[in-house]
């Protein structure tokens, strides 16, 4: 999402995830990698628990990329 905020187009995932490991901070590098690992893994059931580490992880960067959107004004 920020990419595409940043370049006014739409990317894939894949794009994204590679754009916010050399743009953002590199703390979340970590993250985004197990993310997209576990993206690949089709076998992971649905009602799988999460780890709760990560989950609290991940609101933190949600948390992170809203302040980060925040700073893209939209013209309407």
């Amino acid at each position: 999402m920020l990419q595409d905020l940043h370049e006014g187009r739409i990317s894939s995932k894949l794009e994204g995830a590679e754009w916010a490991k050399q743009i953002l901070d590199p703390h979340w590098k970590s993250l985004i990698d197990f993310c997209w690992q576990e993206r690949q893994d089709t076998e992971i059931p649905i009602h799988q628990s999460a780890i709760p580490e990560k989950f609290a992880e991940v609101l933190r960067f949600v948390s992170y990329v809203m302040e980060a959107a925040a700073k893209y004004k939209v013209d309407e």
